[in-house]
């Protein structure tokens, strides 16, 4: 299969390296910091719990306009830049042909991608493998699940779900994608501004018992939204959830804390910024989501670098 990773940032690399590992005719579209060391000596892989290092020999571009069609983009961009790196796709999508797996941070991606294309070429998935990246080289760090759903019935996805399975990156198909999403969406809300307002660690937070009310706050508004839009999810047991993975990632600095502290923008809109937008079709009050993902504009504001 024809596939392209759109973002060669540290998910992209991780999924492009595996696939082109099991035989799939790869390309990862990325920038020059990270596409130039693979052109030169192939993309470094350091599989899970291994010390062995793979090189794998794949296509690496910062132009899509230097491919054919492509079968499968799965698109691994900042939530932000989705509609411009679906805009510079458009050379090697076709209709009836190409699908589109957003497999990001964040709600609302996969909308885009539709209104620009069409519902019956959009895939959503979620990932929880975890992976760091430096120039050329991408270690997996975490073994996870990956989910993949689509919008409409009508989209094939069974020969996506198999050529995942001949890797490392396991995958199911979801019928309902989006609590999946939603379920990730929530641990983000209730962890991501507070590290990034506070420069805590996540286990650093559940130190502070006001941190921790608040954190609850964030999950329960949404919870509220959601349920108004036809989702109903279990608010304890997404506190708990949120809780545990602050727990669990304990020495961890969350990744909107990480991009304020390069200087990057963050995903707020897609994550905090995300239930305020949805509270507001149903006349329900957020006050607390409200004022994580103005005070994150802000904090982005002073410290981007321009």
């Amino acid at each position: 299969m024809k596939i392209s990773i759109m973002g060669a940032g540290a998910i992209g690399s991780l999924f492009g390296g595996y696939l082109k590992n099991a035989g799939q005719d790869v390309t990862l579209i990325g920038r020059d910091w990270n596409i130039e060391p693979i052109k030169e000596r192939g993309l470094e892989l350091i599989p899970h719990n291994s010390d062995k290092k793979l090189t794998i020999r794949i296509n690496a571009t910062t132009d899509p306009n230097e491919l054919e069609y492509q079968e499968l983009i799965i698109l691994t961009v900042k939530a932000y830049d989705t509609k411009r790196a679906l805009k510079d796709m458009k050379p090697i999508v076709e209709d009836d042909y190409t699908r589109i797996l957003c497999l990001q941070n964040g709600y609302g991606t996969e909308n885009i991608a539709a209104d620009l294309y069409s519902k019956a070429q959009v895939l959503r998935g979620t990932t929880s493998n975890g992976a760091q990246i430096k120039p050329g080289l991408v270690i997996h760090t975490g073994q996870g699940d990956t989910h993949i759903g689509r919008l409409v019935s009508s989209t094939k996805v069974d020969d996506i779900i198999e050529i995942f399975n001949s890797t490392k990156l396991k995958a199911k198909f979801v019928e309902n994608i989006n609590k999946i999403v939603w379920n990730k969406v929530l641990v983000n809300v209730a962890i991501n501004p507070f590290g990034a307002l506070t420069n805590l660690k996540n286990g650093q937070l559940l130190e502070h018992s006001n941190i921790v009310e608040c954190m609850k706050i964030a999950v329960s508004e949404g919870i509220e939204v959601l349920k108004s839009h036809g989702l109903k999810l279990n608010k304890q047991k997404s506190i708990q959830k949120a809780i545990k993975v602050a727990e669990r990632t304990a020495d961890n600095k969350n990744s909107m804390l990480q991009d304020i502290e390069k200087g990057k923008r963050t995903e707020i809109k897609y994550i905090n910024g995300a239930i305020s937008e949805l509270s507001k079709e149903k006349n329900i009050e957020t006050p607390m989501n409200d004022l994580l993902t103005a005070l994150i504009k802000g904090l982005e504001y002073s410290k981007i670098k321009k």
